[in-house]
């Protein structure tokens, strides 16, 4: 499951993200990141297997914690 967040405009409304569901959204902006570095021709060296190790570590992470 993705997890998402909608914010409201209201000021009075804030909403509560607990940490594992913040570091499932990182992972999953490091996911479309990745996406978008495959697509590119020139990605820096080094960032896809930087971003597929920092995926792999929160995604075992979030597992544990589930």
């Amino acid at each position: 499951m993705k997890a998402t967040l909608t914010f409201s405009s209201s000021k009075d409304y804030a909403p509560v993200v607990h940490d594992w569901e913040r570091l499932e959204l990182i992972r999953n902006e490091l996911l479309e990141i990745q996406d978008r570095e495959l697509e590119r021709m020139n990605s820096l060296p080094g960032l896809d297997n930087m971003l597929e190790e920092v995926i792999h570590m929160l995604t075992e992470y979030i597992a544990v914690l589930s």
